[in-house]
């Protein structure tokens, strides 16, 4: 008799349906830890480049960037006031002299003939692992303080209100001084030239305190949009002009030159009381408020140290040691590794 041709029964096809299913789930987190190290190491190559930028503008101008740029302080996270920042100042050293070039140093990073430049894309401020989307954003931020305190001129950070931090102040060792750390775009953001907490932060609020604060929380609230539009809405509507210019020499001088020369203040700098700008879930609440560093890492966070070193640090990290790192000149010894 001749046999019929034995065909694949439901059950072996279901069978054979389930280990791919299988193999599939083991491999996907084998890809994504590939992917997330990859995004990683470009997010130290970004750092690495500020970094080497930050030490050439030092050798440049005898300093390093001002942190930012105002007749008063403290300054306030609004979109009012001149706020020319170091992210604008570090522009040639990171190849980005076009962008640079189409920035008015005579008016508020929040004029009306900023708003094209205010919103364009440099990749090097962008860590790639950041899930938030648009541009006009910056992953990235300098160290103002070693506590959570308004951004002034007596921070002991290395930016901060019209700074002039010289490599000899650096009392401590480039090796144990940060520079610039990751930071979390949240809604009302005023993106990457605004000198506010925008691009400045400081080690008073434990590292990625928002990511573990928020876990079982609604999720933290990121812009849908570029700075400046209403999708992205912030504490104050922008300025289509600089504030009041400042009455006497500005500040900006001594650190830029003619780099800064016409900077204008900011207006009505000195209102709210620092207790009545909490940090609540790990993110900064009120104008006056900074907040801490943070990343979409996972449990930790990309630093770039005064050295040109970038290092990776663990969200356990001893929050002695981490407020440590952030004083330029505490003259503390390291109470362990990190």
């Amino acid at each position: 008799m001749k046999k019929q041709p034995r065909a694949f029964t439901l059950v072996e096809l279901l069978v054979v349906i389930a280990i791919i299913g299988v193999l599939v789930a083991l491999l996907l987190p084998a890809v994504q830890a590939a992917r997330e190290a990859a995004r990683r190491a470009q997010c130290q190559h970004h750092l690495v480049q500020i970094g080497i930028a930050i030490n050439n503008y030092e050798m440049a101008h005898t300093a390093y960037p001002v942190g930012t740029v105002a007749a008063t302080g403290p300054v306030r996270s609004v979109s009012q006031g001149y706020h020319h920042g170091w992210t604008i100042q570090l522009l040639p050293y990171v190849e980005q002299s076009a962008v640079y070039r189409h920035v008015d140093p005579a008016v508020s990073v929040y004029d009306s003939s900023h708003a094209r430049v205010r919103t364009h894309n440099v990749a090097v401020y962008r860590c790639p692992s950041a899930w938030l989307g648009g541009d006009g954003y910056s992953d990235y931020a300098g160290l103002q303080h070693d506590r959570e305190s308004p951004i002034d001129t007596d921070n002991d950070g290395v930016f901060f209100l019209n700074s002039r931090v010289r490599y000899q102040d650096l009392s401590d060792g480039t090796s144990q001084t940060l520079f610039v750390g990751e930071k979390l775009a949240t809604q009302g953001d005023l993106g990457w030239m605004s000198g506010t907490r925008a691009i400045l932060r400081n080690t008073g609020t434990p590292l990625n305190a928002a990511m573990q604060l928020n876990a079982g929380q609604p999720a933290l609230a990121r812009p849908n949009g570029p700075p400046g539009t209403s999708a992205n809405v912030s504490q104050s509507p922008a300025s289509d002009g600089p504030a009041d210019p400042p009455a006497g020499d500005d500040p900006s001088d001594q650190a830029n030159g003619a780099e800064t020369k016409g900077a204008e203040g900011d207006a009505a700098e000195t209102t709210d009381a620092p207790s009545e700008n909490p940090i609540r879930f790990g993110e900064p609440v009120g104008p006056l408020a900074v907040g801490g560093f943070a990343s979409d890492h996972p449990a930790g966070a990309n630093f770039a140290f005064g050295d040109g070193s970038v290092r990776y640090l663990s969200e356990t990290i001893s929050m002695r040691v981490y407020q440590q790192l952030g004083n330029r000149h505490d003259g503390q010894l390291l109470d362990g590794g990190f």
